[in-house]
């Protein structure tokens, strides 16, 4: 009996790894994040350089990360449940008001920064 259960522990295991890998396989079509305010990492292009450096499994990491099944649900979710078990109101940079809508930070800006940037289009 015993061996029957780690038999089955192993296949859902191996099965849920298959299913993971070929989602990310396929996967990449998000380009941005609404919630995060932000473009979300593509698919890593393969050179020899970047995998000499290591900078080509470094963007696989992020293009995991910021790919990952759902991510927009989980990130609300993780907001949601600070906001109701710790009262946390601001998570990165965008507030959850009690109706539950979010709101990103309005930037101000002051006279000296209309100055530049008119003095820019000029």
């Amino acid at each position: 009996m015993k061996n029957y259960l780690i038999f089955y522990y192993r296949l859902d295991f191996y099965s849920l790894f298959s299913e993971s890998f070929f989602f990310y396989l396929f996967a990449g079509k998000n380009q941005v994040s609404i919630l995060e305010s932000r473009n979300l990492a593509q698919k890593p292009e393969f050179s020899a350089e970047a995998v000499q450096s290591g900078q080509y499994m470094r963007s696989w990491d992020v293009f995991f990360n910021d790919q990952f099944p759902r991510r927009d649900a989980f990130t609300e979710l993780n907001m949601r449940v600070n906001q109701m078990a710790l009262g946390q109101d601001v998570y990165k940079d965008v507030y959850v008001a009690p109706d539950g809508y979010l709101l990103t930070k309005v930037e101000q800006y002051t006279k000296a920064d209309a100055d530049k940037n008119c003095g820019a289009c000029e």
